[in-house]
């Protein structure tokens, strides 16, 4: 399934927009899609680093059943599992593990040398369920990663 453009989505019936529902709980083996995108978050405008996630395949703790749902005859390959990291002297440890430990990349590299050699490697994300605060929804969110 391709992307639809901004031109499309804006020329869609309100009735036709639903959200998406989530992926089941369990662990999934990802490729990082493309280069990490370095950015401000928040109202802090905290510094962090997005990993965009692409699910090749669901581990045997995922309900197929459900995952076929979910999917509705989409590809799992068409999703994507956002990944955001901040980056902080508090947390630097955390995407120091990510890279080196989850993602294999060489220890000796900088932080930002191995954020750019993170695309194209394979990582299991351990993916959990968390209710929007309102309750209208339920989002799928990163519990763990670990290294293939």
């Amino acid at each position: 399934m391709s992307e639809r453009s901004f031109a499309d989505i804006l020329g869609m019936p309100l009735n036709q927009i639903e959200t998406p529902k989530a992926l089941p709980v369990g662990t999934y083996l990802c490729i990082v899609k493309g280069q990490p995108e370095i950015t401000q978050i928040g109202p802090n405008k905290t510094d962090c680093v997005i990993f965009n996630l692409e699910p090749v395949q669901a581990g045997t703790d995922v309900d197929q059943s459900q995952l076929r749902e979910v999917l509705n005859g989409e590809a799992l390959l068409d999703r994507k599992i956002v990944h955001r990291m901040f980056v902080t002297d508090k947390s630097k440890h955390r995407i120091k593990k990510f890279l080196a430990d989850d993602l294999g990349i060489d220890g000796t590299f900088s932080l930002r040398q191995s954020i750019n050699e993170a695309m194209g490697r394979q990582v299991y994300v351990k993916l959990i369920h968390e209710p929007a605060k309102d309750g209208s929804a339920v989002y799928e969110n990163i519990a763990s990663t670990s290294k293939v």
